[in-house]
């Protein structure tokens, strides 16, 4: 596959997709019942930053963008709410799944069973047990 043959967002793009973004965190986060810090803390951004992009008063890096669009594109509601809002066009998901102008864009990323299996069988208690051993994370 040529590079040239995947479709393209410019840098116009991306800022206006970066600021209707931003109009709609406060809505997003709400649906995820997340504070302003505890979003921050989950996509690696200061609850300051979270603060100033929801007020208007910082401009959304496209970086910010795909961090937070990971995270509400993996709750049934923001996704919904992404939908019903017009958040993300056909172009979009093309762009972020690496698609041909011709190709159709997944719209529904589903796990095998067997990967899907795998990922339940990891115990999640094991891991933290082993913090707590370690003494370096306090949970």
């Amino acid at each position: 596959m040529v590079v040239e043959d995947l479709v393209v967002i410019t840098p116009q793009e991306k800022a206006m997709l970066c600021k209707a973004l931003a109009k709609h965190m406060p809505k997003l986060r709400k649906l995820l019942r997340l504070s302003q810090r505890e979003f921050g803390n989950r996509a690696g951004v200061s609850v300051d930053r979270v603060s100033l992009i929801e007020n208007g008063h910082f401009q959304m890096t496209w970086s910010q963008f795909t961090s937070f669009l990971f995270i509400f594109s993996l709750n049934k509601l923001t996704k919904e709410y992404f939908v019903e809002h017009k958040l993300i066009d056909r172009r979009v998901l093309q762009y972020l799944q690496a698609k041909r102008v011709e190709e159709e864009p997944e719209m529904s990323i589903l796990l095998t069973e067997s990967i899907s299996s795998a990922f339940n069988a990891l115990n999640m208690g094991d891991v933290i047990a082993r913090l707590k051993e370690q003494k370096k994370y306090q949970l």
